[in-house]
């Protein structure tokens, strides 16, 4: 077999024993668990992990209502968040550019709160800088989303980076910049309550 064959025959058995153990989590599951109507739809998961002992996904799908393939993007931070049963969902979908897409999820107590934030930019942004008032500033590379991720879930290719945060912060200013450090998107000062 060729070596993309056989990257192939591995991505199948990978998929597979994924459902399997996906079928055996959802059936374990209590009966309050309910699968989103997004979970059924086309989607990728783009990142997830662990923070101070919660577990955080973010996915992208495109939205039922969207017309076009701008992308849809979902955060989920809980104790035990899967793709079938989970804390709530926070969505955001449209266009990436020339505004950035921004979404967040929280849990845990207030002095201790984990947060999740993903920040999608449009292909020409390279990285972002996150003004984070006394917590400093954040630089951080995009990473551009896998052909295979956007064709799965239907969405047209974007740049992203993902954060987790615990304890509370603001957001006060956010700037993309592009090949040779343009600047191509500016927040300008953002309020924090």
């Amino acid at each position: 077999m060729s070596i993309s064959n056989v990257q192939r025959v591995r991505a199948i058995r990978r998929a597979l024993a994924i459902a399997v153990l996906v079928a055996c989590c959802y059936f374990a599951q209590d009966a309050t668990a309910v699968v989103d109507p997004v979970l059924k739809a086309p989607h990728s998961i783009i990142r997830q992990g662990r923070i101070a002992g919660y577990r955080w996904w973010v996915l992208t799908h495109r939205g039922h209502d969207q017309p076009t393939r701008q992308p849809c993007i979902d955060v989920s931070i809980g104790h035990k968040p899967t793709r079938l049963a989970y804390d709530p969902i926070n969505t955001i979908c449209g266009a990436v550019n020339p505004v950035p897409t921004v979404v967040g999820a929280s849990a845990g107590p207030a002095n201790a709160e984990r947060t999740v934030l993903a920040l999608v930019f449009s292909l020409s942004a390279r990285h972002v800088e996150l003004n984070l008032g006394a917590r400093g500033r954040r630089i951080l590379t995009l990473t551009k989303l896998r052909r295979g991720q956007a064709r799965r879930a239907h969405v047209d290719p974007f740049r992203f980076a993902v954060l987790s945060l615990v304890g509370p912060f603001c957001v006060y200013r956010i700037k993309a910049f592009g090949l040779n450090d343009t600047l191509i998107t500016d927040s300008g000062l953002i309020g924090c309550k």
